[in-house]
C-alpha cells in the first residue's frame, strides 16, 4: 500500500516537495573480480536508502539531483553522471542521463523522471538505451539491469515492477521446519505480494504529522510451531541502506522459541564492502540448532541467478 499512500500525500505538496519524495535513481556497479559491469535503474521512497555510494567501484544518482529547474517550473539544465569500469579487455566508460517526460513540469508527464545509460569502450558504443520511457510510451518496459561483460552481448532484465528486497517466509510443521529468507526481485505493485512474501519496503510508509510527512515503520510479526515448540519471528525495518551500490533497506530479523531467542541479527551488517556477509536465509527445524545461510554481498545481489527465467533479454547494441 505505501506506494498508493504516498502518491496520495504528495498530491497535497507543492511541486518543489512532491518531487523529493518519489526517489529514481540509475547507476552502475564495476565487479572486476567476477569481471562484469551492471547498470541498475531503481525506484523507492525517500528515507528508506540512506546516502547514495560513489566510490571506485559503484556509484549511483538520485536523478533529480542531475536537474535544476527555474521558478516557473520549466527546466533550466541537466548534468550526466560519469565513471569507469575496468575489467579484464580493458576500461569502460559509463553516463548515466537524467530523462525528464517534459521540459515544463506542468506538461502531459508532470514530474515523471526516466533515465538513460551509455557504455563506450575504445571509442565503441556497447549501450546506449532509455532504461524507461514509459510516461511517453505506456506499456513499454522498463529495464532494471544491464549485465555487461567481455566478448558477450549486453543483457537486461526487464521489469514493470521495481526490484527490491523481499522477505519470505514458509512454515513446513509436515516436514519438521520454519525457512525463512531474503531474495532480490522484482516487487509487485501496491504491496500485493504472494502469500509468504514481503517487500521490506512496504514496512515504510510515510504519514501526515503537522502539514509534514513522516516516516513510520512497522514490524512484521509471525509464528509457526512445529513439534519442539512455537517459533515466533519479528522482521523489523531501519533506514540504513546496504549491498552493492546501496540499493537496499534493511532489516533486523529475531526468532524466538517458546520465548528464548535463538537468532538476532540484521540481513546485512556492513553497508559499505562488497564482501561483508548478508543472511540470505534461516532455516529451523525441531530440535536443531538454526542454520544460517550467508553469502557475500555481491554474491546475493546477482543477476546471473535468475529463478524465474526469460527476465533476462538481449540488449539492443546502439548503432554507430
Amino acid at each position: 500500500m505505501r506506494r498508493l499512500a504516498v502518491m496520495s500525500a504528495l498530491l497535497l505538496l507543492p511541486l518543489p516537495a512532491a518531487a523529493g519524495f518519489l526517489f529514481k535513481s540509475a547507476g552502475f556497479d564495476c565487479q572486476s573480480g567476477r569481471d562484469r559491469l551492471i547498470l541498475t535503474y531503481d525506484e523507492t521512497v525517500n528515507g528508506t536508502r540512506g546516502e547514495i555510494a560513489e566510490n571506485a567501484r559503484a556509484a549511483e544518482w538520485a536523478l533529480w539531483e542531475l536537474v535544476s529547474h527555474d521558478e516557473k517550473d520549466f527546466i533550466r539544465d541537466m548534468r550526466k553522471g560519469a565513471g569507469t569500469c575496468s575489467l579484464s579487455d580493458g576500461e569502460y566508460r559509463i553516463e548515466i542521463y537524467p530523462n525528464p517526460g517534459n521540459a515544463n513540469f506542468q506538461g502531459k508527464c508532470g514530474v515523471w523522471m526516466g533515465a538513460r545509460a551509455k557504455v563506450e569502450k575504445d571509442g565503441r558504443t556497447l549501450f546506449d538505451e532509455d532504461f524507461d520511457n514509459s510516461c511517453q510510451q505506456i506499456g513499454s518496459p522498463i529495464i532494471r539491469r544491464v549485465l555487461i561483460r567481455p566478448g558477450k552481448e549486453p543483457v537486461r532484465r526487464v521489469s514493470d515492477n521495481p526490484l527490491g528486497l523481499l522477505f519470505t517466509a514458509a512454515c513446513q510443521p509436515e516436514q519438521g521446519q520454519l525457512r525463512l529468507g531474503f531474495a532480490f526481485a522484482a516487487t509487485h505493485d501496491h504491496g500485493q505480494e504472494p502469500p509468504g512474501v514481503t517487500d521490506v519496503e512496504d514496512l515504510f510508509q510515510l504519514v501526515p504529522d503537522y502539514k509534514a510527512l513522516v516516516l513510520e515503520t512497522t514490524d512484521l510479526k509471525a509464528s509457526c510451531r512445529l513439534a519442539d515448540g512455537e517459533y515466533r519471528y519479528v522482521l523489523s525495518p531501519f533506514g540504513n541502506s546496504c549491498g552493492i551500490a546501496k540499493k537496499w533497506v534493511n532489516a533486523r530479523l529475531a526468532i524466538t522459541r517458546d520465548g528464548k531467542t535463538i537468532h538476532d541479527a540484521p540481513f546485512a551488517r556492513d553497508c559499505a564492502d562488497p564482501q561483508a556477509p548478508v543472511v540470505r536465509g534461516v532455516t529451523l527445524r525441531s530440535g536443531k540448532e538454526p542454520k544460517v545461510d550467508t553469502a557475500p554481498a555481491d554474491l546475493f545481489y546477482d543477476p546471473d541467478d535468475d529463478p524465474e527465467g526469460g527476465a533476462y533479454n538481449p540488449a539492443p547494441v546502439a548503432v554507430e
